[in-house]
């Protein structure tokens, strides 16, 4: 009797903690913004000698390396900014606020990327391809800092500045990040409207980060309202992107794992338990975020507990 009321509490108190901690990430946990490191072209902001400090930048982003990639972009901030060249510093600065986004250091990202924006404000001719990609991470700023529904307003601005450039690829990802910040705020079904209506542009995307991402997403909330099969497959499609995208660029290592940790919940929900435990020891050991990592840990360890595998939580708490 005193053993079963013990492990009662015992999994109450699990479970209790599992339910804070994943909320937590749910708030905190977002994706790396790889795209928006693609090169933006600009013509008037191009210096020989400075170029390369970009060029060398987003190939470390790429390959993980984000301190190193901060400083080769704040360099070239700082030698845009000695030469009075707005331009080409505005878009260093919005570079340099990615590393720091994905190196989880906002306050310092918000103030770079607030800097950028103040670059631009002063040009005689605006620059909308860059201004949709500083509206951007302004928004994923304001997601992570609580702030979903402002997001959704910037978002908005980033499409029209997007639209303004022709940049059918930038408006896709700002759709896609309203998405998310509806599904952040419970609206699933105003999100999976919003992806659904997207679907057609995610599916013929030529760019493979904004695919996987977007497929994720709508795989997200088809678990979220209950489309199950249709989840799994569309998340299938998304991890086999993102996994192919790992192996030349790291940076993408952690979009798969959260990729799979999704999967495995999709799995869980079908009650199809082994194949879900072994996405989220997947995802585990991918994972390059610390977050992510105690995220799939959470998930295995919850399912664990649901389905009374008790001699099999022993190793995950001891880690």
């Amino acid at each position: 009797m005193t053993q079963a009321f013990n492990r009662y509490f015992w999994r109450r108190g699990w479970l209790l903690l599992i339910a804070v901690v994943s909320c937590w990430l749910a708030v905190w946990v977002t994706p790396v913004t790889a795209r928006e490191v693609a090169p933006i072209h600009l013509a008037q902001a191009s210096e020989p000698l400075i170029e390369p400090l970009i060029d060398q930048g987003s190939a470390l982003f790429a390959s993980g390396q984000l301190a190193a990639a901060a400083e080769r972009w704040q360099q070239a901030a700082t030698e845009y900014g000695a030469q009075n060249n707005r331009l080409g510093e505005a878009r260093a600065l919005h570079y340099l606020a990615l590393a720091y986004f994905n190196l989880g250091q906002w306050a310092q990202a918000q103030q770079t990327n607030s800097h950028s924006q103040a670059q631009l404000a002063t040009l005689p001719e605006p620059e909308t391809a860059l201004l949709g990609a500083v509206l951007n991470l302004q928004g994923q700023l304001q997601l992570v800092s609580g702030q979903p529904e402002q997001g959704i307003d910037t978002w908005k601005q980033a499409a029209s500045a997007y639209a303004s450039a022709d940049d059918a690829t930038g408006i896709l990802g700002a759709q896609l990040n309203q998405a998310r910040a509806l599904q952040s705020l419970g609206h699933y079904q105003q999100a999976q409207q919003l992806l659904e209506q997207a679907l057609s542009a995610i599916q013929t995307q030529p760019d493979p980060a904004v695919k996987a991402t977007g497929l994720k997403l709508l795989g997200t909330t088809l678990q979220a309202v209950g489309d199950l099969a249709r989840s799994q497959t569309l998340l299938t499609e998304s991890l086999a992107i993102a996994e192919s995208l790992a192996k030349t660029q790291p940076i993408f290592a952690d979009q798969a794992s959260a990729t799979l940790i999704g999967l495995g919940n999709t799995l869980a929900a079908r009650q199809e338990t082994d194949a879900a435990l072994s996405r989220y020891q997947q995802a585990a050991a991918m994972a390059t975020h610390p977050l992510t990592r105690v995220e799939a840990w959470l998930n295995q360890l919850q399912l664990l507990v649901k389905t009374e595998q008790w001699s099999q939580t022993q190793p995950l708490i001891s880690t």
